[in-house]
């Protein structure tokens, strides 16, 4: 059963802030989402002819900007939402099983009805009877599916994946639209004897109502978003030039000089205003190689932007998920302490801006960095303070190192 404040958008993003960070506009259009999808829920069971129809998401951003961790954070919420969360990678699935391949995009729906299983067992009891298993459907019929990576299943002209990637998409396609899909069968228990006797119950789930959230870094989407406003914005200017002409009364060589001034203007060269929402339209996502049909049923689109410099000095000092927090427990766990000077956490979110990594990369660099140190450290049982400073990681020199009494061995922090 869904607990009741988790249909409020601004509860749902309060969780999402948590953990993932710097995408406020991209968080509050998640969580509407989600509220929306409990809504609709509360709403069919409530009243059969309800016309309320699910809304499918797009979630795009590059690496490390907090996609993967948004899914984490659902996933932690699944027994307060009362509905199965997974997410898949999509070039892990074929279109259907004439394919050669491990599984095709049908065990999508058996992973998301084991899910529900798992759910069911820890909301109420394990499922023994018919009525059981069907509430567990229902459960997975109300479910949330997310492939990640789903941009390289793009359809792209070129190449001999076009075919392939098409019948993915359309079998998608199948699945957004709603259709009913086979997901095992179980053996019933049998109520005075507990054993399996009475038969067995096909699972079925109709996807109908299944959520599904395509994410991926779709590199060359926002290019194609930003061309499209710069041209209408270049329409919308050449037709207010025109209209000054005919009023200022410019005719003749000028006229002839100044039209084709404004045809030879490249967008390419332009800027869009700073704070323009690039959400990818309809037509943006057919252009990039989404079918027209498939696209057509993603009704909510949001982007998640790169990363700044303090987005990720603020994930390390503040997400619950840290990698910071992370390596002060690893050095706690051996007896030690790490602090880190605020040039530091400057000088490590310059690191992952630059090798384009974002979140994702920071664990990866404080390996690098303090790697060596903890080797050394590993194997000394007199309480030692780690100082990782941030002219130390630019000159490549290791932390400093300094004794401390064992009541002092505590959670380090930031320097100023």
């Amino acid at each position: 059963m869904t607990e009741r404040k988790y249909f409020n958008a601004a509860v749902l993003k309060a969780e999402l802030d948590g953990y993932v960070l710097g995408q406020d506009e991209g968080a509050r259009r998640i969580a509407m989402a989600v509220s929306s999808h409990l809504y609709r829920i509360f709403a069919h069971e409530h009243n059969k002819d309800s016309r309320i129809r699910k809304d499918n998401v797009l979630l795009a951003g590059p690496t490390g900007c907090g996609k993967t961790e948004t899914f984490r954070v659902l996933q932690r919420l699944e027994e307060k939402l009362g509905i199965p969360v997974i997410m898949r990678n999509a070039p892990d699935y074929t279109p259907n099983d004439s394919w050669k391949g491990e599984k095709d995009l049908t065990w999508l729906i058996r992973d998301l009805c084991k899910e529900a299983l798992d759910l069911y067992r820890k909301l109420h009891h394990m499922p023994r009877t018919e009525e059981d298993f069907r509430e567990v459907c229902r459960m997975a019929s109300n479910g949330i599916i997310l492939l990640d990576e789903f941009d390289k299943m793009r359809i792209i002209e070129q190449g001999n994946t076009v075919i392939f990637c098409r019948d993915y998409q359309a079998a998608l396609l199948k699945m957004t639209e709603g259709s009913e899909y086979p997901a095992g069968s179980v053996k019933l228990k049998n109520h005075n004897t507990g054993d399996g006797d009475d038969g067995g119950y096909e699972l079925k789930v109709d996807t109908g109502s299944v959520m599904f959230v395509f994410l991926g870094a779709f590199d060359g989407m926002e290019r194609i978003t930003r061309r499209r406003l710069l041209l209408a914005r270049q329409k919308e200017e050449d037709k207010e030039a025109e209209v000054k002409e005919n009023v200022t009364g410019g005719i003749g060589f000028t006229a002839e000089i100044k039209s084709v001034a404004n045809k030879t203007d490249s967008t390419e060269k332009e800027e869009l205003p700073p704070g323009t929402d690039l959400t990818p339209n309809l037509e943006d996502m057919i252009e990039y190689g989404i079918l027209r049909e498939l696209a057509g049923r993603i009704a909510i689109r949001v982007n998640y932007k790169a990363l700044s410099v303090a987005n990720i000095i603020k994930i390390m000092k503040e997400c619950k998920t840290s990698v910071f927090f992370e390596y002060q427990e690893r050095f706690e766990n051996m007896g030690h302490r790490l602090i880190l000077d605020n040039a530091a956490f400057r000088e490590i979110a310059r690191m992952a801006v630059e090798r384009k990594t974002g979140a994702r990369g920071l664990a990866n660099i404080f390996n690098d960095l303090l790697s060596p140190t903890m080797y050394v450290l590993s194997g000394t049982a007199e309480p030692t303070e780690c100082l990782l400073r941030g002219c130390d990681i630019k000159s490549k020199r290791p932390p400093q190192l300094r004794k401390l009494n064992k009541s002092c061995v505590k959670r380090g922090g930031a320097l100023g």
